[in-house]
């Protein structure tokens, strides 16, 4: 991209001397141009900072600076308003962008085609949005606004959410199978080293409200309550923490802060990054940020917000994308959960967590019990570290599957259950199956535990019999061979294959039948296969019991009621998340799932 350099390149980039003289002769002619301040102001500064960590520091400075800060050199102190400057945030696709016809009072230049332009007035900021909006080459321009924390403040140790999710169960898990490490980035108001804390701090981030090194002063207590879930939740596991401050002693922070603060978690390399954040004002940048974090396999967590709205209009709550875990709030126990009254709700809310009450860690040292989403997404950041102490490769999209097929509840109210998390030992649903020469079946995917992030592989014992190759199974001569299935942190398990050669006899039932009753084919040893048409919708008890040559039913993905015991001994071909797929999951009946 060109840019001009007819403004200052940086304050110390002249000599001692040079410097002095440009300056004297600069303050001479604002001194005539500034007192009128027209709609146009003159621009005061640029400043390239190409590498991330200056950039962001210089942008949470000037977040910092007033209007008669800058000023206050140049023109009579008592007249400069103490009116904050505003931010313009910006990305391009690398197209060569006129920003100084802007005149901004500050113009950053980060990485990635990321610049931050500051101006004298929220109008004229605006102006200059709209202007950019409609410049082809630029991604996004958006107004800087506020982000605030969404916890309820109220004024007990140890979560009681962390105990009802069974967070204990995965954490011992964990222990047994896992040998990763994790960290979490908690974005908030700082992280006080409490003692429950204390061990897990890693080397704090940038505090980007006063501008230093240090994101331990937390003035609001927000942050602190957050990291003392996490902490709680991972207890001795090795989970990290990585505080950043963003927000205030009043819970209020700039979205361009968050920005920088998501894209220093993504440089720092964290496994999760905690946002308990929300605003009612849309965030491209903010959006942009969070989805360049998943890119790089981070997992983000962010809270759904408490005012019992849709997460449509929240933000970052409103992100549908793989990877961004969104967190509502519940109430109840026992599975029978409903939504807590305060939380938002919508289609971008992927599960729901404990956020009433909460026994949470204090900026004081002591202990508080808080309420709201923001204490519930630090449960779920916590449950996401765990997973990649076992699971290291998984990758955002794969976590948040887990994690909602580890969940269970009412509608669409559902909460992860550490227990659900944890795979059965005997996590293995095959024990034999039979095909004919010629035959190619996809894997059978049923034959590991549905928590599992890690990858499958089989061997046959013998390829001259039956193959293993790309997501299928394939027989080429008759025989019997051993299939070993391997998945990391289970013991192998193994099925026999046997391949017979010959035609088979296959059961083709009418394609207009709607009902099998009860027995129809009760102990018929002739029956090998069978293909269930797409028009029944009743099968009734014992049809297909104890028929001891019965290998294959292929089942549809359709609606359908099945009765007790209807198969037994057979291997059901059936699509994902079908009747017949439930029926087997529900019976541990033997399946290979289909795709």
């Amino acid at each position: 991209m060109r840019m001009k350099t007819n403004g200052i390149k940086g304050r110390n980039s002249l000599p001692g001397y040079r410097l002095s003289v440009f300056l004297a002769l600069l303050m001479g002619i604002l001194s005539v141009i500034i007192p009128a301040l027209p709609e146009k102001a003159e621009t005061v500064c640029y400043e390239y900072q190409h590498d991330f960590k200056s950039y962001a520091r210089k942008v949470a400075e000037l977040n910092n600076l007033s209007r008669k800060s800058l000023l206050q050199e140049t023109r009579d102190e008592q007249s400069a308003a103490p009116v904050k400057l505003t931010a313009l945030l910006c990305r391009t696709d690398g197209s060569e962008v006129d920003f100084e016809a802007l005149a901004p009072a500050y113009l950053l230049a980060g990485p990635k085609h990321r610049y931050t332009l500051f101006f004298l007035s929220e109008e004229r900021c605006r102006e200059a949005a709209a202007v950019l909006k409609d410049t082809e080459g630029v991604k996004y321009a958006e107004v800087d606004s506020t982000i605030r924390a969404n916890s309820i403040r109220s004024r007990s140790y140890h979560s009681w959410g962390a105990s009802r999710m069974n967070l204990g169960n995965y954490a011992d898990f964990t222990e047994a199978w896992g040998s990763g490490s994790a960290s979490v980035a908690v974005i908030d108001s700082g992280v006080y080293p409490h003692s429950l804390i204390r061990g897990k701090l890693m080397t704090s981030g940038f505090d980007y409200v006063d501008s230093d090194e240090d994101s331990t002063n937390d003035l609001f207590g927000h942050g602190t309550n957050v990291a003392g879930i996490i902490a709680d939740c991972t207890a001795d596991r090795p989970v990290k923490i990585y505080p950043i401050r963003v927000l205030d002693a009043n819970g209020d922070g700039k979205i361009s802060n968050v920005v920088n603060a998501v894209l220093e978690a993504q440089s720092k390399g964290v496994t999760v990054i905690n946002l308990s954040l929300e605003s009612t004002q849309m965030s491209d940048a903010l959006d942009d940020a969070i989805l360049s974090a998943v890119s790089s396999g981070i997992t983000v967590v962010v809270s759904a917000g408490n005012s019992s709205v849709n997460t449509s209009g929240v933000c970052p709550a409103h992100l549908t994308n793989a990877g961004v875990i969104v967190v509502g709030a519940a109430e109840g126990s026992d599975g029978a959960y409903s939504r807590a009254s305060y939380s938002n709700y919508g289609a971008s809310v992927d599960v729901y967590a404990f956020g009433t009450g909460i026994s949470c860690c204090s900026r004081t040292g002591g202990y508080s019990s808080e309420t709201g989403t923001s204490m519930a997404a630090p449960h779920i950041s916590a449950l996401c570290a765990l997973m990649h102490l076992v699971h290291p490769e998984a990758s955002p999209s794969t976590i948040e599957r887990r994690l909602k097929t580890g969940s269970s509840g009412t509608g669409s109210v559902i909460v992860p259950d550490g227990i659900c998390m944890v795979p059965e030992s005997e996590g293995f649903y095959l024990t034999s199956i039979h095909m004919r020469m010629g035959q190619c079946l996809s894997l059978p995917q049923a034959a590991y535990p549905l928590t599992s992030c890690e990858t499958i592989s089989y061997q046959s014992s013998n390829e001259q019999v039956v193959r293993c190759g790309e997501g299928t199974l394939a027989a080429n001569g008759a025989g019997t061979a051993a299939v070993t299935v391997s998945c990391k942190g289970f013991a192998d398990m193994t099925f026999q294959v046997e391949v017979a050669e010959g035609a088979e006899q296959t059961v083709l039932l009418p394609a207009s039948l709607e009902q099998l009753e009860a027995e129809t084919f009760w102990g018929d040893a002739s029956i090998t296969e069978v293909v269930i048409p797409v028009s029944l919708r009743i099968i009734g008890d014992h049809v297909f019991e104890e028929c001891p040559s019965l290998r294959w039913i292929h089942a549809p993905a359709t609606e359908i009621s099945i009765g007790e015991n209807s198969f037994s001994g057979a291997v059901l071909l059936c699509p994902k998340g079908s009747a017949f797929h439930q029926y087997a999951l529900e019976r541990g009946l033997q399946y290979i799932e289909l795709n």
